[in-house]
């Protein structure tokens, strides 16, 4: 993976000088040991591999993920893991989307997270959004949680774009008071403490205000 060309913009950009510079010829770049990848307006190293944004129900982190995608250059895609399973959760998919507007290439996840990952293409970033909702349909189909965690994680590692990850964090409030719950609770924590892990970049979503929890956020947001 360290050999890829992630992406190769057939395109110029104008230097700080007011000089065109071709981006072509740019290699991918490093940061602190982990690989990046450039962003086509600026020469400068950008997102790692694996970004990680966790936060609490509508505390903006979507919207931070979406920003870190699009700041790149990069052609993004939405990975979307909810479903429209009853009507409130409907106009709830809908309103996201009205807010990305238009641009976005979006990937249903749901049942197929490794294929919707594998689809980013060179020259793309992508949001996977949410974590949190793909592990309780991992639940309801009774899976191996910490497998399937596994198997995440390497479709994350293994995409030809960097990819942004969403997630809740559920571990502030009480202990779950029935067994599902509380199995799902811990299957949570142990997911983001992964993903954190292997992320190259690790954000709290607090009242909209990304909070660098691991790594130096990008400057644009």
């Amino acid at each position: 993976m360290a050999d890829r060309i992630p992406w190769q913009p057939a395109q110029r950009a104008q230097g700080s000088a007011g000089r065109s510079r071709d981006f072509d010829s740019l290699p991918t770049g490093t940061y602190r040991g982990e690989r990046r990848f450039r962003s086509l307006s600026e020469c400068e190293p950008m997102l790692p591999q694996v970004s990680f944004v966790i936060g609490g129900a509508s505390s903006g982190k979507t919207g931070i993920a979406e920003r870190m995608v699009l700041g790149t250059g990069l052609n993004p895609v939405y990975i979307a893991t909810a479903e429209p399973l009853d009507g409130e959760m409907k106009s709830k998919i809908e309103e996201h989307r009205r807010q990305r507007g238009t641009g976005w290439r979006t990937e249903e996840a749901s049942g197929r997270a490794g294929a919707a990952l594998a689809s980013v293409r060179p020259g793309e970033a992508a949001v996977f959004d949410c974590v949190t909702m793909w592990l309780a349909e991992r639940l309801q189909a009774n899976a191996d949680l910490d497998a399937d965690t596994g198997r995440l994680l390497a479709a994350f590692a293994d995409a030809r774009g960097p990819v942004v990850a969403v997630s809740n964090e559920t571990g502030w409030g009480g202990v779950p008071p029935n067994a599902v719950a509380r199995r799902f609770n811990e299957a949570q924590g142990n997911a983001n403490r992964r993903i954190a892990a292997a992320s190259g970049l690790a954000l709290a979503a607090v009242a909209g205000i990304p909070v660098a929890l691991k790594g130096d956020p990008p400057p644009w947001l």
